[in-house]
């Protein structure tokens, strides 16, 4: 598609100052026009490749082996997007000892890890507006001393960059907080169409949440949850999600050049970024895939020696899954006694296969100390960029038979 295609306009409106008179002003919000297609791109050949690509990616068994790994890296990262930023270890510790850990940071991106494996149940129920609030409540409540609305739309002006106190200069001011249950009325509708490509449905509505910004905060990581849903509900995937914010979360210069584009009245451009991302978390999700492969593989080396029947070789099949392990939960899960788990961990450690470290942020009588897979954190907080490469030298050094 050539040209523009009217996706809002601009209207200059006052704003007032709940604290401050002196910051009064006239700001330029964005009113964004109903969802009426023709939604088109410009790149259809990148379109077809992506969704035969995508295809290719849930087809695939040793990706659905790691369908929650990706799961997880997805609303992990997405958190990261947002300035929750902390090591996957940590975010691992409160998703599966959350009984032993008190950390509340850590326990609001495993809400948006909950909310990925909820959108990614398919069903054929059409999307609603409290399944939107759900989400919200999910991913914010567990800070509970936020200052804003928790699962209920923003009965406030918000904006995106600039100053905390004042919209005043921002990057991009999102329309009135009145204009939003229209907005969100025809969003919801358009989202429970079947009529466009799956992919280009999710640009689009993603696209439109992030303008419209109906939260006060946690748009983001509700806009990409929305994106799975779409994807999910469609049947463009089944078993694996791509997981698209590690991509973004590298370099988010042209996700906001392409929403910015979608703003403009250039719909399609941002169509052809949304698939550009689409395509590189497929070939992420590829990447990590044969990584994880071959961590398990060099696991499985490193316990040759141990006898077949010990525990050791269910603790590695299993690690992938759970890689922070206690002598206690090992003894529960293979119906073993505390001491063949702590031995059998230790040889482990021996190994180099797992590492004894205190557990963070412990909880007053439990585990002081646990194992977990340290290779294995490393790896998924590795660069998206630096993994394809790496993946690609050791690809090419396995063709010419180097070493």
């Amino acid at each position: 598609m050539t040209g523009t295609q009217p996706t809002g306009t601009y209207e200059t409106l006052p704003w007032f100052s709940q604290f401050d008179p002196r910051r009064n002003c006239e700001i330029r919000v964005f009113i964004p026009a109903p969802l009426r297609g023709p939604f088109n791109i410009g790149d259809i050949e990148a379109l077809i490749d992506v969704e035969q690509r995508l295809a290719d990616v849930n087809a695939d068994p040793d990706l659905a082996r790691i369908g929650p790994i990706l799961t997880r890296s997805e609303g992990i990262a997405s958190s990261r997007i947002e300035g929750l930023v902390m090591s996957t270890r940590r975010i691992y510790e409160a998703s599966q000892r959350p009984e032993d850990t008190d950390d509340r940071p850590a326990r609001q991106i495993v809400g948006n890890m909950d909310v990925m494996t909820q959108v990614l149940r398919r069903t054929d129920q059409p999307l609603t507006h409290d399944d939107l609030h759900q989400w919200h409540r999910a991913v914010m409540e567990p800070e509970p001393t936020s200052r804003h609305t928790i699962g209920a739309y923003r009965t406030v002006q918000n904006w995106i960059g600039g100053r905390a106190d004042t919209p005043a200069g921002a990057a991009f001011v999102p329309p009135p907080p009145d204009l939003i249950p229209e907005l969100m009325d025809d969003l919801v509708r358009f989202t429970n169409e079947r009529t466009l490509s799956p992919i280009i449905q999710a640009a689009i509505a993603h696209a439109q949440f992030e303008t419209i910004h109906p939260y006060t905060d946690g748009n983001g990581r509700i806009g990409r949850a929305l994106v799975y849903r779409i994807l999910s509900t469609r049947g463009a995937i089944r078993m694996t999600a791509p997981p698209i914010s590690p991509i973004i979360a590298r370099d988010r210069r042209p996700y906001i050049i392409g929403l910015t584009a979608y703003r403009d009245g250039q719909p399609s451009t941002w169509a052809d970024t949304f698939v550009h991302i689409l395509d590189s978390a497929c070939g992420y999700s590829l990447f990590l895939a044969a990584s994880l492969a071959d961590l398990s593989r060099s696991w499985n080396g490193r316990v040759n020696d141990v006898r077949r029947n010990a525990v050791d070789h269910r603790i590695v099949a299993g690690l992938l899954d759970h890689p922070i392990l206690d002598a206690k939960l090992v003894a529960e899960q293979f119906g073993v006694s505390t001491v063949a788990a702590r031995d059998a961990l230790d040889r482990l450690a021996q190994r180099g296969i797992v590492v004894e470290r205190p557990l963070r942020k412990g909880r007053r009588g439990r585990p002081a100390r646990v194992f977990e897979a340290s290779e294995l954190f490393d790896l998924l907080d590795q660069d998206p960029q630096v993994l394809a490469a790496q993946r690609q030298s050791t690809e090419a050094d396995a063709d010419t038979g180097s070493v």
